[in-house]
């Protein structure tokens, strides 16, 4: 998570068990984010962060890119 998300989903998130890592400012730093993705697997972003192909290209082993939101339409990107 490189965005703010609502506590309770914070919540939902550390009940899973599932590691992760929440920097709610990271957004604001690319090429921070593009380091701390650099193992990472997964994305959530709501709004601010922009992944684009050179983000993409950037942290090869992610699979996921969520988004906190309504109204998007779903893309599957075959890799």
């Amino acid at each position: 998570m490189a965005e703010e998300l609502d506590p309770r989903g914070l919540e939902l998130l550390e009940g899973v068990g599932y590691p992760f890592c929440y920097e709610p400012n990271l957004w604001r730093d690319p090429e921070a984010l593009r380091q701390a993705l650099a193992g990472a697997t997964a994305l959530i972003v709501r709004n601010r962060i922009r992944v684009d192909g050179a983000l993409l290209e950037a942290v090869p082993r992610l699979r996921v890119v969520g988004r906190l939101g309504t109204g998007l339409d779903l893309y599957l990107i075959p890799i």
